[in-house]
Formats: C-alpha cells, structure tokens, sequence
C-alpha cells in the first residue's frame, strides 16, 4: 500500500507532507526518484515522524494554565526539548517527575492534579521539605528537574511564573567516601566466582581501572573494545566526551574469558535477559544496583560504600600519586581541569608525595652529628 503524501510526477517519486510540518522542522518535501522501494520506505519513515509531530502537538493544543501538572509533564515528555536530551538524562528526568508526582501529596492532593496555575511557591517548598528528610540529594536533583520544566512551561505561554525557582534548598557536603584496594578485590572475588555475576564484576572492575562512571561501563559493546591493542573506546553519556583507555592485562583476561561466553550478542557485560532479538538486553540502572548491592554484602563491605564512590576513588589514587591533571583529565574526559578540584583531599599520603616530588632535603641545615 502506497504510504500517504508519496505521489508521482513525471515519472518520478514525489514526498509532499503538510506544509505546516515541514516549516517546523519536521519532515521535507523531495523528490525521491523513481526507486519504488527506497521511495516507499522514505515515505514511510517520514509519516512516522508526522504522527509523532501530530500527537505533541495535541498535547499543546490542549495545554492551558488551567490543565494540570500531570499534562504539562506529558507535553514536555512529547517535546523535542526532551527528545534531544541524551538517554541517561531523559530517564533521570523521568524517574524525577514520577517520583514527586507520585509522593508529593500536599493538603490531600497530588502533585500532578493541581493546575499549573495554582501552585505556588508554599506548596512546592512544602513537597521539597518532604522528599528532603529522605534524601536531600535527591530532594535537590529532583528540585533542578522541575525548575526546567516550568521553565518550558513559561516559555510555551503556560505560565507566568516558576514557583519551583523561590524554594529555598538544603546543603549538602561533597561526598569524599572512597574505596580501598580491598574493597574492590573483595567484590571481585565474589563477582567472577559465578559465571552469572560476571557482568556485575566487569562493570564494577572497569569503572574503577578505568576512573568511569558504572552507568556508562553497563553499556559498553564489543564493537568498542580493540582485544589486539587492549584499548577501550568509551564515549561518555553525561557530556559525551570520548576517551580512549587503556586495559591492563588483568582485565583483559577478563573481558578475553567473557568473550567465550558472551561475543555473539552485542554488550560486554549484559544481563541475561533476552531482548527478543537474538540478543541481551544491558542491565537497567534499577536492575544493575540491586544486583551490586547484593554482591556487595556478600562480600561484607562498608555499609557506607556505594558503586558511585568508585570513579571518586580511581581519581583519587591518581591525584595522591601525582598523576598531572590533563593527563587524569584525558582519562575522567572532565573538559575542565577544575573540575577535578573536589577530588583533591589533604592527606599525609599526598602531601609526603609532594615532597618527595620536590626533592626536599632531609636536612635543610647541617645534618647533625
């Protein structure tokens, strides 16, 4: 069946979309030949952009101040503001949303039924209090979420003002927790003793050698990895910084024992689930931190540890043992060298590097007799 807005002109396959998707950066009318099959399954791609066009722009139409915050969140999730966000960041501005939508009830009512309208800045500083006394790093990357999107809402005409934008938040003091070498061999250990823990202890083993972050190693592929040269091409999700690391010869051991098991689907270290496609799906971040937690008790670790102290801890090592900063930075893919700063801790392991690095004398003076 011909898909809609193809047409023929002098022999030639036309695309003519409605004009008003095409001056909003939709879709383009072009001529496309006389390839019946390429003409078809341009037309077809194109119309499922259309549709897609067509159902955001339902939601702004029916958008007003008087709709409720439940439908400003939909239309924002439609929009290509969100749409052009990385993946990682449009998940965690997700989980933002249905989190303070789903327990931010004041006065009896939930968040997402008041109108956009009515609320105001006491009743936001109210549901950030809330979610604070559970966790006010969260409280605070859930509060930045939610500025954005009554800043999109102002923006689109939906309101006047951001009522998120008056509350006044918590402190938090820089977390400075790291691992100890121990650590991380005590979870490898129970990691690589089970075939079906693998993956867990890959992941955990690369984003500490490698100083990432463990939500980037869940999604590595064999694609990235060059066995010959043992180097690792990771391209960052949160600034989308590309970095080439080098493996040492235990990891690629490793990553050479998983490849026996694992190198007909396309990630290093997937999950076993099947993704319906003759293939693995990676762990989630929700399935990936259950997981890790339990390998981490059975290894008896800290309480206090967590799998996102390891970048921490990896940069750390570098810095004490006074690894130049670029040369960190061409590992973290950090664009700023001081950016590295909350890394820098005043220990008696740095500063004797330091001065050993100086080359200061035992004695400045006469060396007594």
């Amino acid at each position: 069946m011909k898909p809609a807005y193809l047409v023929t002109h002098r022999g030639q396959w036309r695309y003519l979309p409605p004009i008003q998707a095409v001056n909003d950066g939709v879709v383009e009318r072009c001529m496309l030949g006389t390839d019946d099959a390429a003409a078809f399954a341009y037309a077809a791609a194109s119309n499922a952009k259309l549709e897609a066009w067509r159902q955001h722009r339902k939601h702004v139409k029916s958008m007003s101040a008087d709709s409720n915050i439940g439908l400003l969140v939909e239309n924002y999730l439609a929009s290509d503001v969100f749409k052009a966000l990385a993946p990682l960041t449009r998940q965690g501005y997700a989980l933002a949303f249905t989190h303070w939508q789903d327990n931010g009830i004041v006065g009896g009512r939930r968040l997402d039924k008041i109108k956009v309208s009515g609320l105001d800045a006491m009743t936001c500083q109210k549901i950030y209090d809330m979610m604070a006394r559970v966790s006010v790093s969260n409280a605070n990357g859930c509060l930045a979420v939610w500025r954005l999107l009554f800043s999109y809402a102002i923006r689109n005409g939906y309101c006047q003002y951001n009522p998120f934008k008056a509350v006044k938040k918590q402190t938090t003091k820089p977390r400075r927790v790291t691992w100890e070498r121990e650590h991380v061999r005590a979870f490898l250990n129970v990691a690589y003793s089970n075939w079906k823990t693998r993956s867990i202890g890959l992941i955990i083993h690369m984003a500490y050698e490698l100083a990432q972050r463990s939500t980037d190693m869940r999604l590595i592929k064999w694609a990235d990895y060059d066995a010959a040269k043992g180097v690792l091409v990771v391209v960052q999700s949160k600034r989308g910084s590309r970095v080439e690391l080098p493996v040492s010869k235990g990891l690629q051991q490793m990553l050479e024992q998983q490849a026996k098991d694992f190198n007909w689907q396309a990630y290093i270290a997937p999950s076993l689930k099947r993704d319906g496609k003759q293939g693995l799906l990676p762990y989630n971040l929700h399935s990936f931190n259950k997981a890790a937690t339990a390998l981490m008790e059975q290894s008896d670790l800290p309480k206090h540890l967590t799998v996102r102290d390891l970048r921490r801890t990896a940069v750390t090592e570098m810095i004490e043992e006074g690894v130049p900063l670029p040369s960190i930075s061409a590992m973290t893919g950090h664009a700023s060298l001081t950016s590295l700063t909350p890394y820098v801790r005043h220990t008696l392991r740095g500063a004797m590097n330091a001065q050993a690095m100086r080359n200061y004398p035992e004695y400045l003076m006469e060396e007594p007799s």
